[in-house]
């Protein structure tokens, strides 16, 4: 059971969307780093963990027009839903500056319930690999994936 201290700091934490993109500088997301989330989604979805895109972006996906999808990739941050589970994921990929290798990128990930208005941090990852594999945990821990999610 978390402290009320614990709790003031978590309060403290949470943001909006807006205030999210703003303090973050965001690196576009690219097409390859799209086919690999979807990979994985679709071998959670052979499992039964649904993971779904956010409700505007789907609603346009059954039209055929992924102009908003492809409008979140270009601003740098995807959000998911998990509907089993009621909440839905932000992903920021995140320009953390210049290394020995080329770019530092990392992925910040946000949590925000269905019946909420902001978004909670609950991770910073490295590479997206780790970052997307992670979303596996969240229906371990509900008891919806017995062991890997690959």
């Amino acid at each position: 059971m978390p402290t009320q201290k614990e709790l003031d700091r978590i309060e403290k934490s949470q943001s909006t969307l807006k205030e999210i993109l703003k303090v973050h500088i965001k690196e576009p997301y690219t097409q390859s780093d799209l086919k690999f989330i979807e990979t994985h989604f679709g071998r959670l979805d052979k499992k039964n963990c649904i993971i779904t895109y956010d409700e505007k972006v789907s609603k346009g996906l059954a039209k055929n027009d992924n102009s908003l999808l492809v409008k979140m990739m270009e601003d740098g941050y995807l959000i998911f839903e998990l509907p089993q589970l009621e909440f839905r994921l932000l992903y920021v990929k995140v320009f953390g500056g210049k290394g020995l290798f080329g770019k530092k990128i990392h992925y910040s990930i946000y949590l925000q319930e269905f019946d909420e208005k902001t978004w909670t941090p609950i991770s910073t990852q490295k590479t997206l690999t780790i970052a997307i594999s992670s979303i596996g945990n969240f229906f371990r821990q509900e008891g919806l994936l017995k062991g890997f999610g690959v």
